[in-house]
C-alpha cells in the first residue's frame, strides 16, 4: 500500500505540475481560471469566472465551520430585503469543500483550492490504479500507466482548471466503479459500501457526475459481471453478489433525494423548463475534437489518435486471434470491446447535435431520459471517459505486454504516454487569476452598515443572475460578509431574472430615479457599488464612462470609496461640493446591428466579402422592410442610427420606443456603392425599448449594417484631428476624472484589449492615429501594441515603446467601422489620455507592421 501511495503521489505531482503550469509557481496568491489561454502572459489578477463561483461555495462552508455564517444559509448573495430569508447552500460541495475549508485556515484561500484540485488528482490516480489493475490481469506497471493515462486526458484539465465543480468530482467515477466492480467480482460489502458513498459524493458535489454516473452503474455492473467469468473459481455465489450491492441500493437512492432536496431551487428558476435544443448547440463540439482538434474549444472532449490507436490496434488483434487465446484474454478483450463501444456512445452524446444524423442519439435522450433535457454542455458526459479509457486501455494491451519481458513493456507504455502526453499538452494553455486580499471599496459599504446606513449592496453591473461577471461581486462580497442583491447561479429564480433585474436593469446606464430609488429602499440597499474594469460591451450601448458620470452627478449619490476600478456610492445626497467629472461627451458605439441578424419581410440574404459581416440584406422592390434587434437605451445627445446603405429609391426610417412607432422619417438614396445615411432618434424619457425599422417605398436598397451612435458628429480633418478621451473608449482599467485619463496596472487588467474604439466609420482614406500616455517604465520597454482595423483594409500594427509617441498608420477603403486597440502588454503601468487620429495626405516613410 505505501509503495501504491507513493508512486501515485509522484505520478500526480508530476500530472500537476506538467499540465497547471505555470500554477505551481504562483500556488500560494492565485488559483487557475481557464485551461484555454489565449491572450499574451498567463497570470492576471481577479479574472471573472466559474472559479471565483465555486471558491465562494467551498468559502461558505468554511466560515459555516470557523466564521460567522450560519449554517445551511448563503446570506450574501440574492438578497432582496432584510426580512427575506437567505438562501440555501448547493450542498457545500462535499466532500472537497471540507478539505479546503481546513487548508485555508492555514495556508490561505489560493493555496488551499490549489490543494484541493491536487488531491482530488491523487485520489482519482489512486481509484483508477486500483480499478484497472484487476483488468490488467494484476500487472501494476500496466494499471500504472492506464492511471497516467485517465490523469493527462484533457476534458480533466479544461474542468478542473475551468473551476467546474465537475473538475473536481471526475475523481469519483473510478471510486464508483471500482466499488461496483469489487462488489460483483468479490461479494465485497466494502465494495457496495465505496459505490454509494462515491455516487452520495456525486449528488452533493457535481450533478453532473452523480447523472451520468449513475447512468453508467448498470453498464459497468454487466463490465463486472463479464470479466467475473475469468476470475479464479471458486466464484462468490450470486446471492452474495447480490447481498453486496445493498449498501448501493441503499445509498444511490438516498443520494437522488439529497441532490433534489439541495436542488428545490431549479424548479423556480429559468431552467425549470430545461435548456432549449438552441442553447445547447451553442455548447456542442464536433466529431473533430475527438481526434484532431482545430481549436482549445474542441480539444474537451480529445481522446487523441495515440490512445485511440493504443486501444483499437491490440483490441482488434485479440479478435483476430480469439479462437486461440485463453479465457482470461477472451475476458479482457470482451470487457475492452465493451468499454470501447461506451467510449462510442459518450463521444457520440458529447457532440450533442453535431452527431451522426443530425444529433440523433441525443435528441432521443433529451426526449427519453428524465431530466436529460437540463443539460448544456453535453461534453460533460466525458467525466466518464478518464475512467472508461483507463480500463480499456488496460484491458487491450495487457494480453500482449504480459507476453513480453518487463523492461520492454515499460517502454512500449513509456512510449505511448509520452506520445499522448505530447499530444495533449499543447491543448491545455492555463491561465492563472491572482486573488485580492481586499477590495477597500467594498469594505466602506460594508463599514456603512455600522453606521446606521442600509445594510445591503449593490454592484453595478448588474446581471440577470446567471452572468460569470458576477463571480467578481460574490469574492469581494466574501471578505467582508456583504449581502448583495447580486448573485452568480446557473439556476437563477425566475422572480429574480424575470422581475427584480428588468426593474433595476436602468442602473446599468447610471439611470436612478424615484421609483428605482423606492425599489432599492424597500431592498435595504445603502450602498452602489461601480465597476467600470467588468462592464462589457453588451451592458450597455456605449462605454461605462457615460454609466459613472450619472452615478458621480446624481444628486442622491455621495460618493464613500473609489478603490482602483470599484467605486462606492452611499445613497445620500451628494453634496454641494462634490467635484464634477469632466463632460465625456463623445459615445463609441456599442451596438452595431449587422442586417442579416434582423428580421425582414421579402427581403434576401445575400453573402458577400464587401459587407461588414460577411453578409447583407437585399430589398429588392417597394414594400419589402427590415426590422434590427432590439436594445434597452436612454437618450442623449445627438442621439442617431448610422445606416450602411447602398441602391437607389426612397426609405422609410421608423423609430419605435416600447414597442410603439414614435417618429418615421424619409430617406434619399443614390449610391451604387456602400454609403452611410443618418436618421435622428427623437428625444424619449427614461430608460426605454428602442428598436429601428426600415422600408423601401420606392426604388431598391442593399442593407449592410446599423450603428446606435450619439454626441459629436464631427469627423477628423487635417485642421482638426479628432481627440477622443480615454475614458470615452470602451476599456478596463482605472479611470482618473481629474486627469481624465485611464490607467492600466500591470498587475489588475484581466484582457490583453485593454482599451479600444471608435468604432465608428470614416470617409476612405489615410490615417494616423496617435495614443498619448505616460509610463513609469524605463525607456525602450515595450509596453504593448497599437493595431488598427478598417473594414477590408490590411490589419496595421506597432509597438507601443515607452519614451515614444507612437503614430500608426492605417488604410481605409471601403468606410466600414473603424477599431484601434491597445493591446496590453503586462510590462509596466500606462496611463493613456487619448486616441487622436487624423488624416495623412502622403504616404509616410516608414509602414507599420503588418
Amino acid at each position: 500500500m505505501k509503495k501504491l501511495l507513493a508512486a501515485s503521489f509522484l505520478l500526480s505531482a508530476a500530472a500537476w505540475l506538467l499540465f497547471s503550469w505555470p500554477l505551481p509557481r504562483h500556488a500560494i496568491k492565485a488559483i487557475p481560471s481557464s485551461a484555454s489561454n489565449i491572450e499574451p502572459g498567463h497570470v492576471r489578477t481577479m479574472i471573472a469566472g466559474d472559479h471565483l463561483q465555486l471558491m465562494y461555495h467551498f468559502w461558505l462552508l468554511e466560515d459555516s465551520l470557523f466564521g460567522k455564517t450560519p449554517w445551511f444559509t448563503n446570506p450574501y448573495e440574492f438578497r432582496l430585503s432584510e426580512a427575506t430569508p437567505p438562501g440555501k447552500p448547493r450542498a457545500y460541495y462535499l466532500p472537497f469543500s471540507l478539505l479546503y475549508a481546513a487548508a485555508a485556515q492555514v495556508a490561505g484561500r489560493a493555496a488551499a483550492w490549489n490543494l484541493t484540485g491536487f488531491m482530488s488528482l491523487w485520489a482519482s490516480c489512486i481509484a483508477t490504479w486500483l480499478l484497472a489493475r484487476r483488468y490488467a490481469m494484476g500487472s501494476d506497471m500496466t494499471a500504472l500507466a492506464a492511471a497516467a493515462l485517465s490523469l493527462i486526458l484533457p476534458f480533466r484539465w479544461h474542468a478542473m482548471l475551468g473551476g467546474s465543480p465537475t473538475g473536481f468530482a471526475v475523481s469519483l467515477a473510478p471510486a464508483l466503479f471500482l466499488g461496483l466492480d469489487t462488489a460483483v467480482r468479490n461479494a465485497s460489502l466494502r465494495g457496495g459500501l465505496l459505490a454509494g458513498a462515491a455516487l452520495l459524493a456525486s449528488a452533493l458535489s457535481d450533478r453532473h457526475m452523480f447523472y451520468f454516473g449513475a447512468l453508467a452503474s448498470p453498464f459497468w455492473l454487466a463490465v463486472a459481471s463479464a470479466a467475473a467469468f475469468a476470475d479464479p473459481a471458486p466464484r462468490p455465489p450470486m446471492r452474495r453478489r447480490a447481498a453486496a450491492l445493498i449498501p448501493f441500493a441503499v445509498l444511490a437512492p438516498a443520494a437522488y433525494l439529497l441532490l433534489r432536496l439541495t436542488t428545490r431551487s431549479v424548479e423556480s428558476s429559468v431552467m425549470a423548463a430545461g435548456r432549449s435544443i438552441q442553447e445547447v448547440a451553442l455548447f456542442c463540439r464536433t466529431p473533430d475534437g475527438l481526434f484532431l482538434p482545430s481549436s482549445v474549444f474542441e480539444s474537451e472532449i480529445m481522446i487523441g489518435l495515440v490512445a485511440a490507436s493504443a486501444v483499437a490496434i491490440p483490441l482488434t488483434a485479440m479478435f483476430i486471434r480469439a479462437g486461440k487465446s485463453d479465457r482470461k484474454a477472451i475476458a479482457a478483450m470482451v470487457s475492452a470491446a465493451m468499454l470501447v463501444t461506451a467510449l462510442a456512445v459518450i463521444s457520440i452524446l458529447a457532440v450533442g447535435v453535431n452527431g451522426p444524423r443530425g444529433g440523433a442519439l441525443f435528441v432521443l435522450c433529451r426526449d427519453v431520459l428524465p431530466k436529460f433535457d437540463m443539460i448544456r454542455q453535453p461534453a460533460k458526459v466525458f467525466c466518464l471517459a478518464p475512467s472508461f479509457l483507463a480500463v480499456a486501455f488496460a484491458a487491450a494491451l495487457s494480453p500482449f505486454l504480459r507476453q513480453v519481458p518487463a523492461r520492454r513493456a515499460a517502454l512500449a507504455l513509456t512510449v505511448i504516454l509520452a506520445a499522448c502526453t505530447v499530444e495533449y499538452r499543447r491543448w491545455v494553455n492555463p491561465t492563472v487569476c491572482v486573488l485580492a486580499n481586499d477590495q477597500p471599496a467594498y469594505a466602506a459599504a460594508a463599514a456603512s452598515r455600522q453606521a446606521g446606513r442600509p445594510p445591503h449592496a449593490l454592484a453595478i453591473p448588474l446581471w440577470p443572475g446567471d452572468s460569470h461577471w458576477s463571480s467578481l461581486y460574490q469574492y469581494y462580497s466574501s471578505l467582508y460578509r456583504l449581502p448583495m442583491v447580486n448573485g452568480y447561479s446557473p439556476a437563477a429564480a425566475m422572480h429574480y431574472s424575470m422581475d427584480v433585474f428588468p426593474a433595476l436593469a436602468p442602473l446599468n446606464k447610471g439611470w436612478l430615479d424615484g421609483p428605482i430609488l423606492a425599489e432599492l429602499k424597500g431592498m435595504g440597499v445603502g450602498s452602489l457599488i461601480f465597476h467600470e474594469n467588468a462592464f462589457p460591451e453588451k451592458v450597455s450601448p456605449f462605454p461605462g464612462c457615460h454609466t459613472l458620470k450619472r452615478l458621480l452627478t446624481h444628486p442622491q449619490l455621495r460618493l464613500m470609496k473609489r478603490s482602483g476600478s470599484v467605486w462606492t456610492f452611499a445613497i445620500e445626497p451628494r453634496g454641494a461640493d462634490a467635484p464634477l467629472p469632466p463632460a465625456w461627451d463623445f459615445f463609441c458605439p456599442a451596438r452595431n446591428w449587422q442586417s442579416e441578424q434582423g428580421s425582414g419581410l421579402g427581403v434576401e440574404l445575400v453573402r458577400s466579402p464587401c459587407a461588414d459581416g460577411g453578409a447583407f440584406i437585399e430589398m429588392p422592390e417597394p414594400g419589402t422592410s427590415l426590422t434590427f434587434p432590439r436594445t434597452r437605451a436612454l437618450w442623449e445627445d445627438g442621439m442617431r442610427v448610422l445606416f450602411r446603405l447602398r441602391g437607389a429609391g426612397e426609405l422609410t426610417c421608423e423609430t419605435v420606443v416600447d414597442g410603439e412607432p414614435v417618429a418615421a422619417e424619409s430617406l434619399r438614396l443614390a449610391s451604387p456603392d456602400w454609403t452611410w445615411i443618418e436618421a435622428d432618434i427623437p428625444r424619449f424619457e427614461g430608460h426605454r425599448m428602442l428598436q429601428m425599422r426600415i422600408a423601401v417605398t420606392s426604388g431598391h436598397a442593399d442593407s449592410d449594417t446599423a450603428i446606435l451612435a450619439a454626441g459629436d458628429r464631427t469627423a477628423p480633418s487635417a485642421a482638426a484631428p479628432l481627440r477622443i478621451p480615454a475614458p470615452c473608449l470602451f476599456h478596463y482599467g482605472e479611470t482618473n476624472p481629474e486627469r481624465n485619463t485611464v490607467l492600466l496596472r500591470a498587475s489588475d487588467i484581466a484582457s490583453y484589449e485593454a482599451i479600444y474604439g471608435p468604432r465608428l466609420p470614416f470617409k476612405p482614406g489615410r490615417y494616423g492615429v496617435t495614443m498619448e500616455y505616460t509610463s513609469p517604465a524605463p525607456t525602450g520597454t515595450v509596453l504593448g501594441e497599437l493595431a488598427a482595423f478598417a473594414g477590408a483594409a490590411r490589419a496595421a500594427r506597432m509597438p507601443v515603446v515607452s519614451g515614444s509617441t507612437p503614430e500608426l498608420f492605417f488604410d481605409v477603403h471601403d468606410n466600414r467601422p473603424v477599431n484601434v486597440y491597445f493591446l496590453f502588454g503586462w510590462k509596466a503601468d500606462v496611463e493613456v489620455s487619448s486616441f487622436m487620429f487624423r488624416p495623412v495626405a502622403q504616404e509616410p516613410a516608414s509602414d507599420p507592421v503588418p
